[in-house]
């Protein structure tokens, strides 16, 4: 049992991004506010349980703690600390796209962590069914899917800094930095009981003054950071380290709240077969953030009314960011272009923008036509497409050329791919029209396939046809326009 005064975290993996608790740790910050925590390095599986038993107060970790929580763990998240991917895939140097993974392995440390659904979300936008066109291995740490690359065992793996550094020095290619992606993810989060939110409140907010001020302290002060960063990852390397803080000094979530955005996102990749039947509000309590920041961290007036004024060379020096500005400026060619179109930005012009409502990108006429052609280009060359559309994705706010076919099963994901993009390159604007990624295969049986022919009538011939805010069977189809279904 521990004193009023004590508190346990467990923290999943040596990764950069717990720096701002290494730091409040070896500071004294946390003692600053009357409390003696202790980190303790536990997997995600472990780390949950150590939490539910009481072992530990606090779990520091990624979506491990949601699946645990739609099986039925009365846990919840409290805080975060990182609230996106800092992430990448790697692969042998001779792999140059994503499509070349299938029929092959790809491993990931455990089963419903950042790095798997990671790995999932990279295979989906490749048109690539995970566990089927692409096994996924369970290896652990980060440093045993860096070991198996380098034996040759796996063709690809989601590696997270300061593994990353090390992996570019073994000559390994980076084949996506999934911290490009444009959503939240909850990569690593603080996880409480959810009873302790109210019995163990006062804990809690010392907690996370504490951390707020690592946060704090290891962006103002980097070189210290970088002291303290190799004392808990163990690679001593200065040009590892340095990656591993770049990295993720940016992406420290302060305030530290939990964003709902990134709850939907973890749970619309979930392989659990719950997680479409619940909401990412019930797995967040934001309580002791809410409070902690209306206390402690109101901003000065008038730097919030300088900010307000929208002048962006004014707010260069806010940021204390002008002298970085200016020494990339004297290289950067395309950043001096950019900054004289948006530094005369206005609030008058955020006015008039903020009067335009927001609406997904259209679906053009010129993009029906195009389609219609592919699928002509498609019949000409005898390739079996059952089912041919356009497929509104709201969650990367694009649209993609969806073409099913049991050509996936004979010719296998990569072959198929090929031969898709060869007959694409026919169809008139289809450099502009058909960009990387917006050309997707699936097997004729795949579950969005399933969906759509619950929706509509079939139809073997090319047509027409839209189907917009469709609820199917507990699958919501934002947008579509349908040229075959069979």
């Amino acid at each position: 049992m521990r004193a009023p005064g004590e508190l346990a975290v467990a923290c999943v993996a040596a990764s950069g991004a717990y720096a701002p608790l290494w730091v409040a740790k070896d500071e004294g910050l946390f003692a600053k506010h009357g409390l003696d925590v202790s980190l303790r390095r536990l997997g995600p599986a472990a780390g949950i349980e150590a939490l539910i038993t009481g072992e530990v107060d606090l779990y520091a970790g990624g979506t491990a703690a949601l699946t645990a929580a739609i099986d039925g763990a009365d846990i919840v998240y409290i805080g975060s600390i990182v609230d996106r991917f800092v992430l990448s895939l790697f692969v042998p140097s001779g792999i140059t796209s994503v499509i070349e993974l299938a029929g092959r392995v790809v491993a990931v440390t455990q089963p419903g962590t950042p790095t798997d659904a990671g790995a999932r979300l990279v295979l989906r936008g490749a048109g690539l069914v995970p566990d089927q066109d692409v096994r996924l291995a369970y290896l652990g740490a980060g440093t045993n899917i860096l070991a198996a690359l380098q034996r040759g065992g796996i063709q690809g793996g989601v590696l997270s800094p300061p593994t990353t550094a090390l992996a570019r020095r073994a000559g390994l290619r980076e084949l996506v930095d999934l911290g490009k992606r444009p959503e939240r993810f909850p990569q690593t989060a603080f996880v409480a009981r959810r009873n302790d939110v109210d019995s163990g409140r006062d804990r809690l907010l010392r907690f996370f003054r504490g951390h707020s001020d690592g946060v704090r302290l290891a962006r103002d002060t980097p070189a210290r950071a970088r002291e303290i960063i190799p004392r808990y990852t163990g690679v001593s390397e200065s040009d590892v380290t340095a990656e591993t803080y770049n990295a993720f000094a940016p992406c420290w979530e302060m305030p530290p709240f939990v964003a709902e955005a990134g709850i939907q996102s973890a749970l619309s990749v979930s392989p659990h077969p719950r997680a479409r039947l619940v909401r990412a509000t019930d797995f967040i309590d934001h309580r002791c953030i809410a409070r902690q920041f209306q206390q402690h961290d109101i901003p000065d007036r008038k730097l919030v009314n300088d900010v307000y004024t929208h002048d962006m060379d004014k707010s260069l020096d806010l940021a204390g960011l002008r002298p970085t500005f200016q020494q990339d400026a004297a290289v950067e060619q395309a950043l001096r272009t950019n900054w004289s179109i948006v530094k005369d930005w206005t609030s008058a012009r955020d006015s008039d923008l903020a009067e335009e409502p927001m609406v997904k990108p259209d679906l053009t006429t010129r993009m029906i036509e195009a389609g219609r052609q592919f699928l002509e280009e498609l019949d000409r060359h005898k390739f079996r497409a059952r089912a041919c559309f356009w497929f509104y994705f709201a969650e990367s706010d694009r649209w993609r050329f969806v073409v099913a076919s049991p050509e996936m099963r004979v010719r296998g994901p990569l072959a198929a791919y090929r031969k898709l993009d060869a007959l694409a390159r026919k169809v008139t604007h289809a450099i502009e029209l058909f960009g990387p990624g917006d050309v997707t295969v699936l097997k004729d049986n795949d579950s969005l396939v399933v969906v759509l022919r619950k929706a509509i009538s079939p139809r073997p011939g090319i047509g027409g046809v839209r189907l917009t805010n469709a609820a199917v069977n507990g699958t919501f189809v934002d947008d579509a326009y349908i040229y075959r279904l069979t």
